[in-house]
């Protein structure tokens, strides 16, 4: 269990939904102190059992059960931490850092002939001023929601009809409001994944929301719920595109990478390394600059599978994006706040 703490609140997570009782060990709660499991229904029962407290957690079923795979438990009215609770402590930065880190660091590659290269050297991109300020983000959400949602398959193959993507009772303030009570300062919504689907209304594609019977703009609700309740946006962005190939070989389901990290020969051709056309970086170029354009400011902008886009094109779009970031940092004044930018460009 990782624990990170705000004030007199603690919030527990759980990579497994734990089975009977929880015990939190060297913590003293208040009388009037109250524990939820973020995603259920009403206070758990605890008690004090000397240092430790006991939570009385439900026995749920698979489909009851309010996530998939980690449960966020939230200790109001903290007392006292006591000597040894450290040792049951992972830092806030450690979870965000393993997730997140591959946002910001740019791997620079040469290979071998033929060959794979595994001391790939690592050029940071970031100057370390800029690394702390996102550090000091500590605790944030990663929000996957799309065609994905409704077909049930996380890498599925472009190809589902429009209305597929169907949702019912969207409540994307819903969303904000969970990682607000979490105690999360910044969220990060997939705009695009594999399936090619666009939870904004595209001027480039009509494998979008705007030929939804419900059209909402997600990406926009998001990050407005976003503004409005304190929280962060970052925007996610998947250049792996099932749907909008252009020419391109996308990877397989099997997400065999074959191929991307070597140099081929022409004695060794590599078959069957993944690749994006020229007219696939135009496509995907555009859409980033439609994101940032409409949405800016945002904390993040995450592009994901950048190991397709080959070298060249992925420093300009990196640049690209920078540059993007910088002019729109300061449009929104209310984002400003003690003296901080609230941006965080790559």
């Amino acid at each position: 269990m990782f624990f990170t703490q705000k004030g007199q609140t603690l919030y527990g997570i759980c990579p497994k939904y734990p089975k009977g009782n929880l015990t939190v060990k060297n913590v003293k709660l208040k009388s009037d102190a109250k524990v939820t499991l973020l995603g259920y229904e009403g206070p758990l029962k605890w008690e004090q059992n000397g240092k430790d407290i006991i939570v009385n957690v439900p026995s749920l079923t698979a489909s009851e059960v309010p996530c998939d795979y980690a449960w966020t438990f939230k200790i109001d009215g903290v007392k006292k931490i006591m000597v040894g609770f450290s040792k049951n402590i992972t830092s806030k930065l450690r979870i965000v850092l393993l997730l997140c880190l591959p946002l910001f660091a740019c791997k620079d590659m040469v290979a071998p002939k033929g060959k794979e290269n595994p001391d790939a050297v690592t050029q940071q991109r970031l100057p370390e001023s800029k690394l702390r300020e996102w550090q000091a983000l500590k605790y944030g959400m990663f929000i996957h929601f799309g065609m994905s949602t409704f077909l049930g398959e996380e890498l599925p193959d472009g190809q589902a009809p429009l209305d597929t993507y169907a949702p019912t009772n969207l409540d994307v303030s819903q969303w904000v409001r969970v990682a607000k009570e979490a105690g999360m300062t910044y969220a990060v919504l997939t705009a695009k994944h594999v399936a090619g689907h666009c939870l904004w209304p595209s001027d480039y594609t009509d494998y979008d929301v705007s030929g939804n019977k419900t059209a909402v703009d997600v990406v926009g609700e998001f990050v407005k719920e976003c503004r409005k309740q304190g929280i962060r946006p970052g925007l996610y962005y998947c250049a792996w595109d099932n749907h909008h190939t252009f020419g391109s070989l996308m990877p397989g389901k099997s997400e065999n990478y074959n191929g991307a990290m070597v140099t081929p020969t022409e004695m060794e051709p590599e078959k069957g390394a993944p690749y994006t056309s020229h007219l696939y970086q135009n496509f995907m170029t555009a859409q980033i600059d439609e994101l940032l354009e409409r949405y800016s400011p945002l904390v993040e902008f995450w592009i994901d599978i950048p190991i397709i886009l080959g070298d060249g094109y992925r420093q300009f779009i990196y640049d690209r994006i920078s540059k993007k970031i910088s002019r729109y940092a300061y449009r929104h004044e209310p984002w400003k706040e003690k003296g901080r930018k609230g941006i965080l460009s790559f």
